[in-house]
């Protein structure tokens, strides 16, 4: 009884609602912060008009792929943070239109000696799936990595002291 008690408590507090991701990020990555700035994408995906707001630092980082991030959806109420982490380079990165009510986040991932693959980040209802769209070669570039090298969004990204975490609220210029 008591573990399903613990299970029923954790699932709670996992989709409770945040009202200052920052504050929620630090929360849990004080520790390994170790000094360095938070860097804040905010994106609005699936176009509801409730921007969701990506958060890493460079001190999270996972090789070549780029950043570890981690993603609060913007609900009615607040943020919910999203379960699992994402990767990506937050210096070659794109948002582009797949339609009116969606877009999807595109970045390049080094697999070294010239290739690797282009991935997309969208939302399906309350899940951000990821999916490879493209595969590169040294011997040719994809239109989606040509995509991402016209429009880079990498001055989208900004950055916020550690002890600014309270000033933090939408929009965030």
């Amino acid at each position: 009884m008591k573990t399903l008690l613990f299970i029923l408590i954790s699932a709670v507090a996992c989709h409770a609602e945040i009202t200052n991701p920052v504050e929620d990020f630090l929360k849990d990555m004080k520790v390994a912060m170790k000094g360095n700035k938070i860097m804040i994408l905010v994106t609005d995906l699936n176009r509801t008009g409730r921007p969701e707001v990506w958060l890493s630092s460079p001190a999270f980082v996972n090789g070549k792929a780029g950043e570890i991030w981690r993603v609060y959806r913007n609900t009615a109420k607040g943020f919910v943070a999203y379960e699992k982490p994402v990767v990506f380079r937050s210096d070659f990165f794109t948002v582009r239109e797949i339609s009116e009510k969606k877009s999807e986040l595109l970045s390049f991932q080094p697999g070294g000696a010239g290739s690797g693959i282009v991935v997309a980040f969208s939302w399906n209802g309350d899940v951000l799936e990821e999916r490879t769209v493209a595969k590169i070669t040294d011997e040719e570039t994809s239109k989606e990595y040509t995509n991402i090298e016209k429009s880079n969004w990498r001055d989208k990204v900004k950055f916020l002291e550690e002890g600014e975490a309270s000033k933090f609220k939408l929009p965030f210029k």
